[in-house]
């Protein structure tokens, strides 16, 4: 119920989301690969990335921003409280969550939210969800600090309106079907049941 699609009008810009805590430890969600990427096709597509999240290295991030000449595509929202979310979320055109060590990422929760709000994803293939997000057509796989596959998943996604709006429905879907809390606890209870016996 929460995370849903909302009919919010949005401008021309292509919007990418970004969603993580900006601290040493969630350096495995792959930020600096992602601002490599968006140099490499922001002068190509008309672009905002905007990046949630609050942490000791948003003032490096900043400044890897300006070092890479990319301040006018690239907006740090800072925390992101639960209503500000799904708008984000329903306001990009892609959410992105370009994970890099397999040890450290668990599920993708994140990916979930935004295929909840009707948005294609891309994930790198550690991300647990990423079996689904590529068996079910709802997003693009790549492989972890790709920064040429990552840059050409962000660009085709963008520029592929009808391949976007028909993941986005995939996501949708297959968030319905699977993931919402009725069918979570039908499979718990499954397994306690079989468990019993």
């Amino acid at each position: 119920e929460k995370f849903r699609p909302l009919d919010i009008e949005r401008g021309e810009t292509k919007i990418i989301f970004f969603l993580s805590r900006l601290d040493q430890y969630h350096r495995y969600k792959g930020l600096d690969y992602l601002l490599l990427s968006i140099k490499k096709i922001a002068d190509k597509i008309p672009l905002k990335l905007y990046i949630g999240g609050e942490g000791e290295l948003l003032n490096y991030y900043k400044e890897y921003v300006k070092t890479l000449g990319i301040e006018e595509y690239v907006f740090f929202l800072g925390y992101v409280d639960d209503n500000d979310l799904v708008k984000h979320y329903n306001l990009c055109d892609v959410f992105v969550l370009p994970s890099v060590s397999i040890v450290q990422e668990g599920f993708g929760l994140v990916a979930l939210e935004a295929m909840a709000c009707r948005k294609p994803v891309v994930v790198t293939d550690i991300v647990a969800v990423a079996e689904d997000v590529k068996n079910f057509n709802c997003g693009i796989v790549i492989k972890p600090k790709d920064v040429q596959e990552l840059s050409k998943a962000l660009a085709y996604l963008l520029t592929n309106e009808e391949e976007n709006q028909q993941m986005a429905a995939n996501a949708y879907n297959l968030v319905k079907e699977k993931y919402s809390w009725a069918k979570q606890a039908e499979a718990v209870e499954k397994e306690y049941i079989k468990a019993i016996e």
